[in-house]
């Protein structure tokens, strides 16, 4: 595969404020190339680019390109997720500008390094950060793309010089992760998503095992990941290795992982077994790669996590927030596990804003029965992301099937008149959509009750 990208100086990303967008954006950019980008929304992802000097356009309309731009020195980047009828995607066609999905260009980056690639439908993003932080404390020169933000880093990519090793999130969507060329890999779960784009669960699990036949050396996989993989490519976390994972003070784990004879110790404050299980499969691969145990501990101890996925927002008189990124039946049931470990004693009240109408749909059974274990549940109306709305599928009929009783419909700006008079113990916003930005809000106004 040729890396086409090399025969320009301009590159225009559509839809630059996606966390893996934004990511790529600022690497070309740092590497010389000529950057500007459109996206729908102004975002925290947005206004970075504008302040590092990218050109960030809202507004889906002619002369989107720099005037100095030539015209034979330019291509396009885009996401999936950009809808091809947006006017600035048929004008580019129009002039002729040759396109690349973002997988695409990820694809042949992986080509110039020894490549990590973190996939799963759950628990990627913080496995990627792990991992990218596991590799860099060791000693060892990055390029990371990670699809959240790191605690430690402060960003969702890390560009050290002259890298020896690229660490990737692979992202299933579209199928985008079968552009990738990795010599190591770890699925941290396959449960079906994205039966808009797949049709079946076959289908989505077959992009999965396709997946892991791209791995030259080694596919690091969950014991109850249901999928068939490569002979001579395969460790069941799970089998060949052993978990414990205790709560200690100060809401720290202590967490003991032990893979083919090596055992390593460490605390860290990430509850719930899932990230013990996503811990062991970044050990597994860093024994791959000759990363000495007491490394591995030194990187895990100092590990901060990634912002939403159960992140402590606020903690004081007036109860605990907590945020996370949580948009799946399978993710709530690993947010649940992990909240009722920290909390077993306290009232948990839900805010969840569903994301995507066909995912609701879909998995409509599955979200209210994970919803109706909480005390208390608040649902906003659903984040419709890059979907129309479906006849049927909305917050009301998701809030009839929810069966404990203290459920209601919330509107994003009642959420404030909600946080103002909270007299809970555990409030946590969750969701992949817009209730983001409704969390600093939230958090200040408990915060301003301490007084």
């Amino acid at each position: 595969m040729d890396k086409q990208y090399t025969k320009y100086k301009n590159l225009y990303f559509l839809g630059i404020g996606g966390i893996g967008m934004s990511a790529l954006a600022q690497y070309f950019f740092n590497h010389g190339y000529q950057v500007a980008g459109y996206d729908r929304f102004e975002s925290e992802s947005t206004n970075l680019l504008k302040t590092m000097g990218i050109p960030v356009s809202f507004q889906d309309h002619d002369d989107a390109l720099p005037g100095h731009w030539k015209l034979a020195e330019t291509a396009i980047v885009f996401t999936p997720a950009v809808p091809q009828t947006l006017h600035l995607f048929q004008q580019f066609k129009s002039l002729g500008l040759p396109f690349y999905k973002r997988s695409q260009v990820l694809g042949w980056l992986s080509q110039e390094l020894p490549t990590i690639a973190i996939a799963g439908t759950h628990g990627k993003t913080t496995t990627t950060a792990i991992m990218a932080h596991v590799v860099k404390s060791a000693g060892y020169r990055v390029l990371a793309f990670i699809g959240g933000i790191s605690a430690n880093y402060g960003s969702n990519i890390i560009m050290d010089k002259d890298p020896e090793y690229l660490i990737v999130e692979a992202d299933e969507f579209d199928r985008s992760f079968l552009n990738l060329q990795p010599n190591w890999s770890i699925i941290t779960a396959v449960d079906p998503d994205h039966l808009d784009i797949y049709g079946n669960t076959d289908s989505f699990n077959q992009a999965f095992e396709d997946f892991a036949k791209l791995t030259s050396e080694l596919t690091v996989s969950h014991k109850e990941v249901a999928i068939k993989l490569p002979e001579n490519h395969k460790i069941y976390a799970g089998d060949k290795s052993e978990i414990t994972a205790r709560s200690i003070e100060d809401g720290r784990v202590l967490v003991s992982l032990k893979d083919e004879g090596n055992t390593v110790s460490f605390s860290w404050r990430m509850p719930g077994k899932y990230n013990a299980e996503n811990a062991l499969a970044t050990y597994c691969i860093s024994n791959q790669l000759g990363i000495p145990s007491h490394k591995y501990q030194a990187a895990m101890e100092t590990f901060e996590g990634v912002q939403r996925r159960f992140e402590a927002k606020y903690e004081g008189v007036n109860g605990v927030l907590i945020d996370d990124y949580a948009h799946h039946p399978k993710e709530l049931a690993a947010l649940r596990s992990a909240l009722f470990e920290l909390y077993p004693d306290k009232k948990i009240t839900m805010v969840f804003q569903p994301h995507l109408f066909s995912r609701t749909r879909d998995f409509l059974e599955e979200f209210a029965s994970e919803l109706s274990v909480f005390h208390e549940v608040l649902l906003l109306p659903i984040f419709p992301a890059r979907e129309e709305p479906i006849p049927g599928v909305n917050s009301e009929a998701l809030l009839s099937e929810i069966s404990c009783e203290n459920k209601s419909l919330i509107a994003p700006f009642d959420l404030l008149h909600f946080a103002a008079k909270f007299q809970g113990e555990v409030l946590v916003m969750a969701g992949a959509g817009d209730i983001s930005k409704m969390v600093e809000p939230v958090r200040k106004i408990l915060a301003s009750q301490e007084a």
